[in-house]
């Protein structure tokens, strides 16, 4: 019996361990400190990433995790988004004159990885959800 036991634990522990996380359409959700790690192994696939939403840069928005925050993955350009854009962008506005808030999303999209060039690692978002603000 308990020879049984460690024998499913054992299972079970370890399809846990090797399962990909997924949104609820399938696609792998990736944190973003991997993508930093590791980013050919998710050029071009279609990946969807949770982070805090950062707009202090010029000429970009980007994406980041408070367990790597020196890095961003850049937002791609608005016109691919289908869906969530608008319900980001009001949060986004929100919280204009609060320093202490910030706005958490979930973007699913493409990645796109730019070696030599700026900003190197872009996530062509076709939609924004989990949209949040955070206090």
């Amino acid at each position: 019996m308990r020879t049984w036991f460690v024998t499913v634990a054992i299972g079970l522990l370890t399809a846990c361990a090797s399962a990909e996380r997924t949104t609820t359409a399938g696609v792998p959700l990736v944190g973003i400190c991997a993508i930093l790690a590791a980013p050919a192994d998710y050029d071009g696939r279609e990946i969807s990433i949770r982070g805090q939403i950062s707009t202090d840069y010029f000429e970009f928005s980007g994406m980041r995790d408070v367990a790597c925050p020196q890095r961003v993955i850049s937002l791609g350009p608005q016109n691919v988004v289908e869906s969530g854009l608008q319900e980001l962008e009001t949060k986004l506005a929100g919280i204009r004159d609060n320093p202490t808030s910030h706005v958490m999303a979930t973007a699913t999209g493409v990645l796109d990885w730019r070696p030599g060039q700026v900003p190197v690692l872009v996530i062509m978002a076709r939609d924004y959800s989990d949209i949040s603000i955070v206090e």
